[in-house]
């Protein structure tokens, strides 16, 4: 729509504060969000995760539980399953979104397959041990 000259153009993203090996307590403080390292290794998700994980932390203070094994028991299998979204996505590179949209297009129940993809299913434990190993490669500033 409009011509923009562009004089040095340069990839840029990445991934911010993600972790599998979480510490949500630390000196008797709590963590939560990115400072758990709590975020989507594919989509983000982060402000979401930093809600969830102040309510739960908020959660053990009042009812005095430890928060780690609330966090813990709400986030790892979805954390798992990020590291295993991002390999498959960047496996699957520029073709991602239009087969990631035709799988939606074709489902009955998008919101299903899409609870599926964010909760560690069945293919993403068997693809797990692989994606792990990539993306401790592919990212060994991350602690995977």
């Amino acid at each position: 729509m409009l011509d923009l000259d562009i004089q040095e153009p340069a990839v840029f993203g990445g991934i911010g504060s993600v972790s599998t090996k979480n510490i949500f307590e630390k000196d008797g403080k709590l963590f939560i969000g990115e400072a758990a390292g709590l975020q989507d290794m594919l989509w983000g998700f982060g402000m979401r995760y930093a809600i969830v994980s102040g309510y739960l932390a908020a959660q053990s203070i009042i009812g005095n539980k430890s928060f780690t094994r609330l966090a813990q028991r709400r986030f790892g299998l979805k954390l798992k399953a990020g590291v295993v979204n991002r390999f498959v996505w960047e496996m699957l590179s520029r073709s991602s979104y239009s087969l990631t949209l035709g799988i939606m297009k074709r489902e009955k129940d998008p919101f299903r397959s899409l609870y599926s993809f964010h909760n560690f299913n069945l293919l993403q434990k068997l693809v797990y041990p692989l994606a792990l190993r990539y993306v401790r490669n592919h990212y060994p500033k991350l602690s995977v």
